[in-house]
């Protein structure tokens, strides 16, 4: 005999219901919503294929789509003789567009207006959209929902486990607000998109202000143009000030007009530059973390991609205040503080260290210099680009610094931290309102039960 325990936790089926008789059948309508439930096939249908025959000589944008709901763009815009196939579908707007060989993850999108001109091979598929129950908009939203797709996905087949049936996925179930309904919703979610690209346009108008900053309070031009049109196209230069007598080192030394002493690098150390070490990283976080240039973030931050060396040397831990340079790659001037806040770090050898006088320079406007525009024309006119580029630690020793006294250095640096601060808030406050968008959406379709 069943138990009463047992009897409630007893699902019964309605065989009129089930597509075919499989567990996964059932299991892909097991989901409860807040609003009335429906499958695929009531809103979504088979439309009419046109088919366009290939023109070598003409050009195909070839449309492309995202997983998780990510919508459709333009893969590429591809020649009529570099398309195997000859015939190619011409996309048709406001329908929903898919992989037959990969359509899990909520791999799909709606083919909107601006993508109406485009077109798909035969492995693609469109799907009609019934708009007088559903919104297309509000149909691409629920494709953004993890909790939903990854429950359809269980239901894939082929041996890579990429794709699902049609007929399978058109006995997928949704939840159907009403049109109105479906109209909140997506404004609630776009209302916070919104609200994070407003956020990310005014960190980015902020950290264009930093440079516009800087060029002002040291008194510099923004254009070597204008200074060459006011001086009648010469340029007089103090030949006492080239430590090389070759183009590099003239232009990097006549580069400047500031207000204030310009002096080098090399004026600053208060010890001997040193090379990191070439140890072999270890992936895993030991008591001391080794520092690559990988690691260090163009804002001079450290990722979260977090190593070890293979052989700690006490000789290479950093210490507050040691100022770090890539020295070779692709971000060869790539600059780093080390705060002791950081915990233990060693740094690896395609980066030197330098220590330098804290009573001459304010090591965090060194930091905000050394990423300006300004200093990045004076590592791009000196890196050589044999093999690898680079530039040793001589080579940055001779770098021209503009060094106005400390306390305006202090000054320029405290207003660029507020301004980074800020920067990095408006960041946040984009992943969060990102985050609660599509996570206030499933709360919204989805029913919890109280426990």
């Amino acid at each position: 005999m069943v138990n009463h325990e047992m009897y409630k936790a007893l699902n019964f089926i309605t065989f009129a219901n089930l597509g075919s008789w499989d567990v996964k059948s059932f299991n892909i309508n097991s989901q409860k919503f807040n609003f009335k439930t429906i499958e695929l096939k009531e809103v979504l249908s088979k439309t009419a294929i046109q088919w366009v025959e290939i023109s070598d000589s003409m050009e195909y944008p070839i449309l492309g789509v995202r997983s998780h709901g990510q919508g459709v763009y333009i893969n590429r815009i591809a020649k009529g003789h570099e398309l195997t196939m000859r015939r190619y579908q011409r996309s048709k707007e406001n329908t929903l567009f898919f992989c037959k060989v990969r359509t899990v993850g909520g791999q799909w999108g709606i083919v909107y207006p601006k993508f109406a001109d485009s077109y798909a091979s035969s492995n693609m598929t469109y799907l009609n959209i019934d708009v007088t129950k559903i919104m297309p908009s509000y149909l691409e939203l629920l494709l953004k929902v993890h909790k939903l797709t990854d429950e359809w996905d269980k239901n894939s087949i082929g041996a890579d486990g990429r794709h699902f049936t049609l007929s399978t996925m058109l006995n997928f179930q949704i939840p159907l607000p009403t049109l109105d309904e479906q109209k909140q919703l997506v404004e609630k979610y776009q209302a916070k998109i919104d609200c994070a690209n407003d956020c990310e346009k005014q960190a980015l108008e902020l950290e264009q202000s930093i440079e516009t900053y800087l060029y002002d309070e040291l008194g510099l031009e923004t254009s070597l143009s204008t200074k060459y049109k006011s001086s009648a196209f010469l340029k007089f230069i103090n030949c006492s000030e080239i430590t090389q007598w070759d183009y590099k080192s003239i232009f990097a030394s006549s580069i400047f007009n500031a207000k204030y002493y310009i002096g080098k690098l090399g004026d600053l150390i208060i010890e001997k530059p040193k090379y990191g070490s070439n140890s072999k990283t270890l992936n895993k976080i030991t008591e001391i973390r080794y520092i690559r240039i990988t690691d260090i973030n163009e804002d001079g931050t450290l990722n979260e991609n977090i190593v070890s060396s293979e052989k700690p040397d006490e000789a290479y831990l950093l210490r507050d205040g040691d100022f770090l340079i890539a020295r070779s790659g692709n971000t060869v001037g790539k600059t780093f503080v080390y705060k002791s806040e950081y915990g233990k770090c060693m740094y690896a050898g395609y980066l030197i260290k330098f220590v330098f006088d804290t009573s001459k320079v304010n090591l965090i406007y060194l930091l905000f210099y050394t990423k300006s525009h300004l200093y990045k024309s004076w590592i791009n006119n000196t890196m050589r680009c044999v093999g690898q580029p680079n530039i040793n630690s001589q080579e940055y020793l001779s770098s021209p610094i503009i060094l106005p006294k400390l306390d305006i250095q202090n000054e320029i640096a405290e207003h660029i931290t507020n301004i980074k601060n800020k920067i990095k808030e408006l960041k946040q406050l984009a992943v969060d309102n990102r985050a609660s968008a599509i996570l206030n959406f499933e709360k919204a379709i989805f029913h919890y039960e109280n426990h």
